[in-house]
């Protein structure tokens, strides 16, 4: 289904709500879905918003549903970073609405 998507956290750094409300929603197809993170892995179970044209957001990873309101849900889970370091995973949040009333604003 096509949903209006804001993250809530960038590399795992919660936004404040006017940060948030500054950043325009990505319209995309939201999608679940499972894959390994390697060949012959543990299946993962994930989340992700495509248009035809790729992917406008890292997959989340784990996603849950963790509030519902009157017009928009809360999806949180883990993004996997690829740092210096190596893989480390940060908390990421989507506010997820319809995309009509992404487009009023």
């Amino acid at each position: 289904m096509r949903f209006a998507v804001v993250s809530m956290y960038e590399r795992g750094r919660l936004l404040s709500d006017k940060e948030i409300e500054a950043k325009g929603a990505l319209i995309g197809e939201l999608m679940t879905y499972e894959c390994p993170r390697e060949p012959g892995g543990q299946m993962r179970p994930m989340a992700s918003l495509h248009t035809p044209t790729g992917q406008l957001l890292k997959p989340i990873i784990a996603p849950r549903l963790v509030a519902v309101g009157h017009s928009a849900f809360t999806l949180r889970g883990l993004e996997e970073l690829n740092t210096e370091r190596g893989y480390v995973y940060v908390l990421q949040e989507w506010l997820v609405t319809d995309v009509r009333d992404a487009q009023k604003g």
